[in-house]
């Protein structure tokens, strides 16, 4: 596999409770972000590493979640963080 101008997905189905969850990737270079077949993050373009988010309610169950991948030239990199939102009604 060459160092630069590659491309890669992953796919997999997650088991996630009835929340709210933030989805946080970091990658330089082109990423864009499936939940259940549904783009929501989509910034396919040459960058330096830069985090992008996206707040997604799920229901209980499972969700396939996708992820592409591109690396243009220099640093390769690429992170996924998935965390629920903690919602607080007592105001």
């Amino acid at each position: 596999m060459p160092v630069d101008n590659f491309s890669a997905r992953w796919t997999r189905t997650l088991g996630f409770e009835n929340k709210i969850y933030r989805f946080s990737v970091q990658s330089d270079d082109g990423v864009r972000v499936w939940v259940d077949g549904n783009p929501i993050i989509d910034e396919w373009h040459a960058a330096a590493p830069q985090v992008h988010t996206r707040d997604v309610s799920l229901s209980a169950g499972l969700h396939a979640v996708r992820i592409e991948y591109y690396e243009g030239v220099l640093d390769a990199y690429i992170f996924l963080k998935i965390e629920p939102i903690e919602v607080f009604n007592g105001w």
